[in-house]
């Protein structure tokens, strides 16, 4: 049996650097914080080759004297706290002091630093956690931070990280939630020399953030934004109106105290929000910022510090949800909608603060419903039809629309589902959307098995698709795959997207592609490793954003075409597995009455 032995200390900082130092992008967020925490007016940030060969982060800050430099590198070391306590009074956005001390151990780090009154800077070179050499250098004001050759001495880790996109992308994301949380400070991205945002310092007050929310969310989703705050109880958010959701939930971004967190439970209070307006398969963007006690929330769960619990959930959860709640209220009003000038509501000033939140006790509301798509599985009438149901679909061209072969078209119902009554079947209600989705799916699905690359719809007049930065980054990384299921795209840089050309079948105008590609860039991972199911619900995604929705009116020679299309379809469900439609037999129907016999 081994014996107890202690580890050495390269062993000891390679596995405390794992738990802080997963991947570039949190050497970046670390730095960020650091130099936030400086007091700095302005940030820039420099990477290359996704973070793996360079991560540079320079700011304008008070600087580290040239005595506390090498103590910086040092664990545990830190100027925020001094002792346990002072977590319940902390302003900053560090204070376990594993930051430097993980990166270095990892890396080859160089930290450049100046205090004002110093004649020179301070310089400190790490290598894999050993102080390599230390020297002066130009008295430039503020901090730089150079990481290379990120996890050199822990192959196992390197062969770990994702492509360059993908880690690009979390860079950017990283970058996104720095400019967000701290708009006074102006930040500037470039990645292999390329500028992907500038962004400058911004003023107190509404107006001057909305021109940085602008700038992450991109120019489209900003354009359809409420914005809302409790100023008695430090809550103030953006979000977006119901009828103008995003397809993807990668734009919301949440802050406690300027701290960038993760918190299931502030989604399900957005979620909550808009329960009544929210369609499947649509999220709100948002940048919701909180202002709390520090000793009403706690952060010190997990040394990245993006978890974070609170000491009165209900309180909080109710706060957003009341406040976000009641600005969706007021622009639904038809006097709101009447001043924007359009049927939904767009962009309103700060509504009434929310009263008494705080004192509300109990627990938090039931959470949100679920945000994926269900899994049940599929009803047995979707796949057991009456006979007579596919009996009734030889129908002849020239018979009149709405009647052929014994099957009636009645009429649409909650301008959703077609109904028709099939002669010895019954009712069959037929869900639109579903039900074209299966079409546009299966006919999709058979021009890439027979014909390799489909057919391409050139643009006359392409179109730009305007994508925060990190959401772009992991597009670019299908651009291969995209231009295999006829998708022509150029990145045109800072997050646009020049739509060239799209599959003939589908035919996307400008607002179909934006969705479209907003889906694809939350759930595609690395597609040199991506499954044939990722790659198949990709296809199915692009027939969802293209088919018929519910609430859409349908003629009646739309409504008997598309019934007819259905029946020679093989699966009578739609992609994701849903119904397309269901059959209320006569002896059904009599049940309903309390008929002793169908008629």
């Amino acid at each position: 049996m081994p014996t107890i032995k202690q580890l050495p200390p390269e062993v000891v900082s390679k596995i405390a650097a794992g738990e802080v130092i997963e991947r570039p992008a949190s050497v970046l967020k670390e730095l960020l914080e650091n130099a936030a925490d400086s007091g700095a007016s302005r940030i820039i940030i420099d990477i290359e080759r996704a973070g793996r060969q360079l991560i540079r982060v320079s700011d304008d800050g008070c600087g580290i004297s040239a005595q506390d430099l090498e103590l910086a590198l040092a664990r545990h070391a830190t100027s925020k706290i001094s002792s346990f306590e002072d977590l319940d009074s902390l302003s900053t956005f560090g204070f376990r002091g594993e930051a430097l001390y993980s990166i270095g151990a990892v890396s080859r780090m160089a930290i450049s630093s100046y205090q004002a009154g110093a004649a020179v800077a301070a310089q400190v070179f790490c290598e894999g956690g050993a102080l390599a050499r230390r020297s002066e250098a130009p008295p430039v004001p503020g901090t730089t931070v150079e990481v290379r050759d990120l996890f050199f001495n822990v192959p196992a880790r390197a062969k770990f990280l994702k492509s360059d996109n993908t880690e690009r992308s979390h860079l950017f994301r990283a970058a996104e939630e720095c400019a967000l949380a701290n708009p006074h400070i102006a930040v500037q991205l470039r990645c292999d020399g390329a500028e992907i945002f500038s962004l400058p310092a911004v003023r107190e007050g509404s107006q001057g953030l909305l021109s940085r929310v602008k700038t992450v969310l991109g120019a489209d989703a900003a354009r359809n934004l409420l914005f809302a705050e409790a100023a008695p109880l430090g809550m103030s958010a953006y979000f977006s109106r119901p009828g103008a959701l995003p397809a993807s939930r990668d734009l919301q971004f949440f802050f406690v105290n300027r701290r960038p967190v993760s918190s299931r439970l502030l989604q399900q209070a957005l979620y909550r929000a808009y329960n009544e307006y929210r369609q499947q398969g649509r999220h709100p963007a948002c940048a919701v910022w909180l202002q709390l006690k520090p000793s009403d929330f706690d952060v010190n769960i997990h040394p990245q510090k993006k978890d974070v619990r609170f000491a009165n959930e209900s309180a909080v959860f109710n706060l957003v949800r009341q406040t976000v709640e009641s600005a969706i209220a007021a622009a639904m009003t038809p006097a709101a909608q009447a001043a924007a000038g359009t049927d939904a509501p767009s962009a309103s000033g700060p509504v009434p603060a929310a009263r008494g939140i705080f004192e509300q006790a109990g627990p938090p509301e039931q959470p949100a419903a679920p945000l994926a798509v269900s899994d049940n599985p599929v009803p047995p009438f979707a796949s057991e039809l009456p006979r007579q149901v596919y009996e009734h679909a030889r129908m002849q061209s020239q018979e009149q629309p709405g009647q052929w072969d014994g099957c009636r078209y009645l009429g649409q119902a909650l301008n959703t589902y077609l109904l028709f009554e099939v002669q010895d079947a019954g009712l069959v209600v037929l869900d639109q959307h579903a039900a074209q989705e299966r079409l546009f799916f299966d006919s999709y699905l058979e021009q890439l098995r027979t014909g390799g690359k489909p057919p391409v719809q050139k643009l006359l007049l392409p179109y730009a698709v305007e994508l925060p930065a990190s959401m772009a980054a992991r597009i670019e990384q299908w651009r291969g795959w995209l231009d295999s299921a006829g998708f022509e795209l150029e990145n045109l840089g800072s997050g646009h997207i020049a739509v060239h050309g799209v599959p003939s079948l589908f035919n996307f105008d400008e607002d179909s592609a934006r969705s479209l590609l907003e889906s694809l860039a939350s759930v595609l991972g690395d597609p040199d490793k991506c499954s044939e199911d990722v790659r198949r619900n990709t296809l199915a995604t692009m027939a969802c954003k293209k088919a018929v929705k519910s609430r859409e009116k349908l003629s009646p020679t739309e409504a008997v075409r598309l019934f007819r299309d259905i029946q020679k379809a093989p699966v009578k469900t739609c992609p994701h597995g849903r119904p397309v439609m269901a059959v209320i037999s006569p002896q059904e129907m009599a049940r309903l009455f309390s008929r002793s016999k169908a008629a």
